[in-house]
């Protein structure tokens, strides 16, 4: 019986198959078990080999196998043979499990339109003497010889299906039979969910895009033609990144495909940025530039702070119109970021490098800052969606580490439990610089413990920062009274314990006794961390749940209800 992988050095595995794929394709494969998949990647291997390997490890006969890339959060199966249904799904959640959050995307390699990748096509199928290969599709894969490029884009479609047949799993819902009829915002909200196939063809006044779920793209090339459309375009998969919409295009699009389509989506009245890029994940075509980035920022009043840009009426002759617009535009976007400190301060440290350079007439340096700016402006998450994803992935990146030491030191138990569950809490009620917070006094935790013996007076003085606040507790009051109601509304052995708490700090706040007031609310934090079925909880996983002991939770109590001066 095949050994139990173990799962750090899975994540790990994962982690470097992901490095190594943004470079070049890869290739991998992954065979169905019982308990979800074998997953096996590495770039100086043939396909067979990575099934071999796989299946040593009890992988079955059914999956998928090929090349996989990979951008930013994305990655790309470009399979052999047909995949096992839904190992798109199996994929990612093996993936998330070992504390990677990707997109998955998975495509035959025999597909329409891939006779257009040779070079591919090659490293793909170069064999390694391993026993038993698996059939190659090569007779497949040539091109027709006498077809010319302008009209390959119309594709041999006699004998592709009209459109592939609806997943009884996974019907259309309102916005994909919406989009499906043409309407543009539509699509590209049902995008955000679901890949589309597409074809945008350019045309003499405006590109023509048809696009569905189901319908393969050389019948939307077709359409496109129809309604007077040329024979230059994009065509393949699609899918909506928060403001940017990507198009996987089968083969290289014409060039400035990413600009003209931009273009024709705002004359709709829809902004939006583009990326065009290969199945490989280069990206070959994108209008994604710090013009766009800084265009987005709203035209609003920003403070001066020390080491910014001066009102445009005090600036120095050399500082061009056109580069002083940019300087108060990037202010701008750091604006933006106001609720979200440390995010705030990388940018600012970008923007006072640009800074910088403009009065000092180096346009250039300044040009790469504000690159720079506007990248890391569109890598930072700015919705609640996406904050919360990160902070709860910064303590799910951790739970390896956080095990290892508590199997070290097991009175770091109650500690991190508490700094983890106060971190989620803060994500699941908004509060995401409060979980920022938390995730790094984590950190300082498992870097004490790495540094040398750790004691528990460390420990302390990184939960030193859990101390409740004068200010915030009213708030913390009903954040905790909230999440204690099933407790305060039941036949809990604790309930006199936590009613007692609760009347304490009424009592107190009624006194304006601030001293009794962070006394009860340290009594309240405790109760929320320790109550049976109610904390040490990590996301929804159920990671942590680990009580205080008594010895920690007195020492903790203490340092909770104290008043910091």
């Amino acid at each position: 019986m095949p050994a139990k992988p173990d799962s750090r050095a899975e994540k790990a595995a994962l982690k470097t198959a992901l490095s190594e794929a943004r470079a070049k394709p890869i290739s991998f494969a992954a065979l169905i078990t019982k308990d979800g998949i074998v997953f096996q990647a590495e770039k100086n291997k043939s396909v067979d080999a990575m099934k071999k390997a796989a299946r040593g490890q009890g992988g079955g006969t059914r999956g998928a196998w090929g090349k996989m890339s990979s951008s930013g959060s994305s990655i790309l199966l470009i399979c052999d043979e047909e995949p096992a249904s839904k190992i798109e799904q199996i994929v990612r959640k093996h993936f998330a499990d070992r504390g990677h959050s990707v997109k998955v995307e998975v495509r035959l390699k025999t597909e329409e339109y891939a006779v257009e990748e040779p070079e591919e096509v090659t490293a793909t199928e170069t064999p390694e003497p391993e026993p038993a290969p698996e059939p190659e599709p090569e007779p497949e894969l040539g091109p027709e010889p006498e077809l010319e490029p302008e009209l390959d884009t119309s594709g041999p479609t006699e004998e592709e299906p009209e459109e592939e047949a609806e997943d009884p799993d996974d019907p259309d819902d309102e916005d994909d039979l919406a989009a499906q009829t043409g309407d543009l915002d539509r699509l590209l909200k049902a995008a955000r969910k679901k890949q589309y196939f597409f074809a945008l063809m350019l045309g003499k006044e405006a590109p023509v895009l048809k696009a569905h779920r189901r319908r393969k793209p050389g019948k939307l090339i077709l359409a496109a033609r129809q309604e007077g459309a040329g024979p230059r375009g994009g065509w393949g998969r699609m899918n909506v990144e928060g403001r940017t919409v990507v198009l996987t295009c089968e083969e290289a699009p014409p060039k400035s495909l990413a600009r003209q389509a931009r273009l024709f989506l705002r004359s709709q009245d829809l902004k939006y940025k583009v990326i065009c890029r290969l199945p490989s994940g280069e990206v070959v075509d994108s209008d994604d530039d710090e013009e766009e980035i800084l265009a987005e920022a709203p035209q609003v009043a920003v403070p001066q702070e020390p080491g910014t840009l001066e009102p445009a009426g005090n600036r120095e002759p050399r500082i061009s119109a056109a580069l002083a617009a940019k300087l108060d535009k990037a202010r701008q976007v750091v604006a933006l970021f106001a609720d979200a400190p440390q995010d705030a301060a990388r940018l600012q440290g970008l923007l006072d490098a640009a800074n910088q350079a403009a009065s000092s007439g180096d346009e250039v340096a300044a040009a790469q800052q504000f690159a720079e700016l506007a990248q890391l402006a569109r890598e930072t998450p700015r919705t609640p969606a996406e904050r919360r994803a990160r902070s709860i992935g910064a303590f799910v990146d951790m739970r390896d580490d956080i095990s290892e030491t508590v199997r070290q030191f097991d009175f770091a138990a109650g500690y991190l439990t508490e700094l983890c569950r106060s971190g989620v809490a803060a994500c699941n009620t908004g509060d995401f610089n409060l979980a920022d917070r938390r995730a790094e006094q984590v950190r300082r935790g498992l870097q004490a413990a790495k540094a040398g013996p750790l004691d528990e007076d460390q420990l302390e003085s990184i939960v030193a920062g859990l101390m409740p606040k004068a200010e915030t507790a009213p708030a913390e009051f009903d954040r905790i009274t909230a999440f204690l109601k099933p407790v305060l509304e039941s036949d809990d052995p604790q309930k006199q314990e936590v009613d007692q708490s609760v009347d304490a700090y009424r009592d107190a706040a009624a006194r304006q006794d601030t001293s009794g007031v962070l006394a009860a609310i340290g009594d309240l934090r405790r109760h929320e961390a320790t109550l049976n079925g109610v904390g040490h909880q990590l996301g929804q996983d159920g990671t942590l749940r680990q009580p205080l002991k008594p010895d920690t939770f007195a020492r903790l109590s203490a340092l909770l209800s104290a008043e910091k001066g």
